[in-house]
């Protein structure tokens, strides 16, 4: 089987460092409250492509 060559794999980076002693639970909290932010501005975003006449972004993963 070939591997994929480094060039063409994403080079993706945490968000979230996670120390020798874990997370937090505010720090959990917090996470979980910008996710939720992110994903309702994709939302908003996608519907408000469609309403200006656009076909969907394709932002979200059912659209």
């Amino acid at each position: 089987m070939r591997r994929k060559s480094p060039s063409k794999t994403p080079n993706l980076k945490p968000t979230a460092h996670i120390g020798k002693k874990g997370v937090t639970e505010a720090q959990v909290k917090e996470i979980a409250k910008q996710l939720e932010a992110r994903v309702l501005s994709y939302v908003v975003l996608d519907r408000l492509a469609w309403l200006l006449g656009f076909t969907s972004l394709g932002l979200l993963a059912g659209s």
